[in-house]
């Protein structure tokens, strides 16, 4: 699943997107789940919602805060989600760029067009997941990760080269990131990745993973052997 948000004032633009990336996801197989603002501000307004974004598509000449000026807020509140910016004016492309978009393209952008700019975006971003670290964007190999784990409202991915990023959420977050068959809810403070799983102990209903055990909750142990029968 991937998360987008579309920002715009006209309401006949935000139907055209949806169409494309509606038509773009019935041939890749790909789900979109889309939120619609209608204006900077409302935008603005909601951005714990926003920050839980994958891709934002920001109109820039909006009536009131400007698409511009939206996404220098967003940036100034460390949510550094990819941006794709739309507009009917090609000469504001040399001002995006001041708050690093992923992409700048024109409203009278034909589906062919728009879908290789969305593939792009894909096959670039979905076997990832970006978290925020130091206050930037961090990329992490979705394969790279055998352990996510929570303690006082911080997560802390651990990595298979060695690296361990603490950040300020929730596991809820990446719930639709982080799915089965592969990752697996040990307990409600540790999601494995099953493939890392070195050995199961039956006795105490736990597992090995890179030295590390992680105790399975009681009941999930036999879901968890099927999804490993799955993958192997």
């Amino acid at each position: 699943m991937c998360k987008i948000i579309i920002c715009d004032d006209e309401y006949n633009y935000i139907k055209q997107l949806r169409t494309f990336l509606d038509e773009f996801s019935n041939s890749s197989n790909i789900k979109f789940y889309i939120e619609e603002y209608f204006s900077g501000e409302e935008l603005l307004n909601n951005l714990s919602i926003v920050k839980k974004s994958d891709l934002i598509f920001l109109d820039i000449e909006m009536e009131g805060i400007s698409g511009m000026d939206v996404a220098k807020k967003l940036r100034e509140n460390y949510i550094f989600n990819q941006i794709f910016f739309f507009t009917n004016y090609p000469s504001y492309i040399n001002k995006v760029y001041q708050v690093e978009p992923y992409k700048f393209f024109l409203k009278s952008i034909t589906y062919d067009d728009f879908k290789n700019i969305i593939s792009s975006y894909v096959s670039k971003n979905i076997n990832y997941i970006t978290v925020n670290y130091n206050k930037t964007n961090k990329k992490i190999h979705k394969q790279d990760i055998y352990l996510v784990q929570v303690f006082n409202k911080k997560l802390t991915f651990h990595t298979k080269q060695g690296e361990h990023f603490t950040i300020n959420g929730s596991l809820s977050h990446y719930s639709d990131k982080l799915v089965e068959p592969y990752f697996f809810r040990a307990n409600k403070n540790d999601l494995i990745n099953l493939k890392y799983i070195s050995y199961i102990n039956d006795t105490d209903n736990s597992v090995i993973i890179y030295d590390r055990i992680i105790h399975i909750s009681r009941g999930k142990m036999t879901h968890l052997k099927s999804l490993l029968m799955n993958i192997c």
